[in-house]
């Protein structure tokens, strides 16, 4: 394929070879440094014998030193073959095709240069004019880097949810995602499944309020008309489906993407209190070892309990140094932005990739994810 710029340049229209030709060489010099970023005159022993510079951000890079010397001295040692081509190739009647070498620079980096030659004379002096991409070096530099950004930030959200949905699958404590709108059950943990007493199939897609006696129904309609009111809603005691037992309810509004979801938390009321906390047992200790920071405060931001991951953050030794603590001492780059985060917390019912600082005791700040 031809380059449009080669052809343009080795077919000028009348007109414009008729207005050129009355240049003198002075002139076409001027006109030659202006048109481009750089242009050398080299001579036929392959030394660059003149230069001239336009684009200003060459000043620093060393090209001044070039003179004298042997172009294909001047670039790495990959574009060697490609001066040589430039050489081979300058003709009297046409301009060579574009390539582009890389000159060492006093800035460690590659000067990247695009360039065309032509052979000016029977002295077998050529022009090579050359065009700077540095700019579109640094582009494409940064489209690398951000490349690679995304795909680490997708393998850490990979992981991320590879983690959470095993939480999800071993806690002891039974578990329902809900679509807000239709009521219908679109996840649930084997814990729940127990708790139901139906096969998980039997239940996925099931209006949840078909999961309870008729006698519950009303109220868990209602509980389901607040939380797309107001996002919350109070927890409530029901009695299960096929004579399976009073449970309580809890429920929490959240969304995926566009949609609305609900996190039903059932629990078996009968084990409800002494022994709760050997239920918690196992999903505590799930939490635990999960390498994110993982904290729970109450309604006034004071912390109630935390995982190992925060305490590493927070340069705290044990759980019962934060206990207590409103978590405004170490969230946030600013002071304001826990009570930032709680706000939206309250108005949405969940928050998600929530930027923000976490400060140590020691003076780290980390740059964390909420």
């Amino acid at each position: 394929m031809t380059s449009l710029a080669t052809h343009a340049a080795q077919n000028p229209s009348a007109a414009l070879s008729k207005t050129l030709a009355a240049l003198g060489g002075e002139a076409a010099g001027l006109l030659v440094a202006a048109a481009t970023d750089l242009s050398l005159v080299v001579d036929a022993d392959g030394i660059i014998r003149d230069a001239a510079f336009a684009a200003p951000d060459l000043a620093g890079q060393g090209c001044d030193t070039w003179l004298g010397r042997r172009w294909i001295d001047t670039v790495t040692v990959e574009s060697r073959p490609k001066i040589d081509a430039l050489m081979r190739d300058a003709a009297p009647d046409g301009v060579t095709r574009w390539r582009q070498v890389n000159h060492p620079s006093v800035s460690g980096e590659d000067l990247p240069i695009r360039y065309a030659a032509m052979r000016l004379g029977s002295d077998g002096s050529i022009i090579a004019i050359g065009r700077n991409l540095l700019a579109m070096a640094s582009l494409q530099r940064k489209l690398v880097e951000t490349q690679q950004a995304l795909e680490r930030d997708y393998l850490r959200l990979r992981g991320a949810e590879t983690r959470y949905r095993m939480l999800f699958q071993l806690g002891s404590e039974p578990v329902l995602v809900v679509d807000a709108a239709t009521r219908r059950v679109t996840e649930i943990n084997p814990a729940a499944v127990r708790l139901v007493g139906r096969a998980e199939k039997r239940i996925l897609g099931q209006d949840v309020v078909e999961l309870f006696e008729a006698a519950s129904a009303r109220e868990i309609e209602l509980l389901f008309a607040g939380l797309r009111a107001t996002g919350k809603a109070e927890d409530l005691e029901a009695r299960l489906g096929g004579s399976r037992g009073p449970a309580r309810i809890s429920a929490s509004l959240f969304r995926q993407g566009s949609s609305a979801s609900v996190l039903l938390r059932v629990s078996d009321a009968a084990i409800v209190g002494a022994d709760s906390a050997r239920a918690r047992g196992p999903l505590l200790d799930v939490i635990e070892g999960i390498p994110e920071g993982f904290v729970v405060t109450d309604l006034s931001r004071r912390i109630l309990t935390a995982n190992g991951a925060f305490l590493d953050l927070a340069q705290i030794a044990t759980v019962e140094q934060a206990r207590g603590e409103l978590i405004d001492r170490w969230i946030g780059r600013e002071e304001t932005e826990a009570a930032t985060l709680f706000a939206t917390l309250a108005e949405h019912g969940s928050v998600r990739h929530f930027a923000t600082g976490l400060r140590g005791v020691l003076g780290s700040v980390e740059e964390v994810e909420v």
